[in-house]
């Protein structure tokens, strides 16, 4: 995940199509970039939400194998 901006706090929540949380990660200070294994999770739908200086935004990923 690359940030377009920097934030002072980011929230990055997982959750399979079910609503049941897979993985979570808070994060302080500038970082511009993140990353996160998936290989452990069956493919599929998942949403990822994205809190970012108290705004959030939901993105759909969808892991392919």
């Amino acid at each position: 995940i690359d940030l377009l901006q920097s934030a002072e706090q980011l929230s990055l929540s997982l959750f399979n199509l079910d609503g049941q949380l897979v993985w979570s990660q808070e994060v302080t200070g500038p970082d511009s970039r993140l990353t996160f294994a998936m290989e452990d999770m069956p493919a599929g739908h998942y949403v990822l939400k994205v809190k970012m200086n108290d705004v959030s935004e939901n993105l759909i990923i969808q892991k392919i194998r």
